[in-house]
């Protein structure tokens, strides 16, 4: 399909070729992303990253392929910067309540779940984390009101899906 032709001939143009284009670098990595090659998608939002520093959808996609390769000591620390830069994203809240997700810091995450939600009431990645967040505190009810909010904002979403049927099994 498209994603592999664009990566494949990407991976076949000089280094040189890549200081030139951001928006170019952007589209690479977002190849390599809808092929889950997230190690490879993050060198392209770095580049991209790199070319324009200000631009936060380049580092928000940076940040999220590190989070899908499970690279949190990277994604951490950009993240903590991206939230005194841009504290209005609700982006970053999301992503940081998701690494305190991983490391079972609940009250972090609360803290960064709430502000997500106040700044997009309808953000579905925040309800899904939400409903993560209360299935941690063993709040099946809760957990699936969050979920319900994110159907209804995202009908099709398989990490939805995924996650009501945990739900349905753990209530059991």
């Amino acid at each position: 399909g498209a994603p592999r032709a664009i990566t494949t001939g990407a991976q076949n143009l000089p280094d040189s070729f890549w200081s030139r284009d951001h928006r170019l670098c952007y589209q690479v990595g977002q190849a390599f992303e809808d092929l889950q090659q997230w190690d490879s998608a993050a060198a392209y939002y770095r580049r991209a990253g790199d070319l324009m520093p200000r631009h936060p959808d380049y580092l928000l996609k940076l940040g999220a392929a590190w989070l899908a390769a499970r690279d949190t000591t990277r994604a951490g620390p950009l993240f903590r910067k991206m939230l005194r830069r841009y504290p209005h994203l609700p982006q970053v809240h999301n992503n940081l309540a998701f690494l305190a997700l991983l490391r079972f810091d609940l009250p972090q995450a609360e803290l960064r779940l709430e502000e997500a939600l106040r700044l997009n009431p309808d953000y579905p990645e925040a309800f899904i984390n939400w409903a993560k967040y209360h299935l941690g505190r063993q709040d099946l009810q809760r957990a699936d009101q969050a979920l319900e909010r994110a159907r209804k904002l995202r009908p099709n979403d398989p990490a939805v899906r995924r996650l009501q049927q945990l739900i349905r099994r753990a209530s059991r």
